[in-house]
């Protein structure tokens, strides 16, 4: 029984490759691992959207912040002004913080853009190959 089971599976294969079915079974398993990947680089993108917009707001308040004791300058106690200190060097850092976290959105952008477009050239690809096959079927039936 095994024996005939692998001749059938074997006789199925050959007859797959000599209507050029293999090779779209090559394309459906080429589409499965983009859309993975469609899917890989949009939870980047998601992950690298909540950094940047974490970067900003934590930018933001401390520019808020310098701001607010920038209107009260005149009334700074000891420890107002190691605030703003401490406040005036973390905006770099800050900065450079945001600065990052922009170039990683855009770059994961850049990828899921990519692979999405990859995605799409695949799924015309596979319904070309199959258009190709069908027709290839149709034409060996008439016969």
């Amino acid at each position: 029984m095994d024996h005939l089971q692998s001749n059938i599976f074997i006789a199925g294969q050959r007859l797959n490759d000599l209507t050029g079915y293999s090779g779209i079974e090559a394309l459906k398993k080429d589409i499965e691992e983009q859309e993975e990947l469609v899917r890989t680089t949009r939870s980047d993108v998601q992950k690298a959207k909540e950094a940047y917009t974490s970067a900003i707001a934590q930018r933001s308040a401390s520019q808020r912040e310098v701001n607010e004791l920038l209107q009260r300058k005149h009334a700074w106690s000891g420890q107002d002004l190691e605030r703003f200190t401490s406040l005036y060097r973390s905006d770099h850092a800050n900065e450079q913080a945001e600065a990052a976290t922009q170039e990683a959105l855009t770059t994961a952008e850049r990828k899921a853009e990519e692979a999405t477009a990859k995605l799409g050239a695949s799924i015309l690809a596979r319904y070309h190959e199959e258009q190709i096959w069908s027709d290839k079927i149709r034409r060996m039936s008439t016969w």
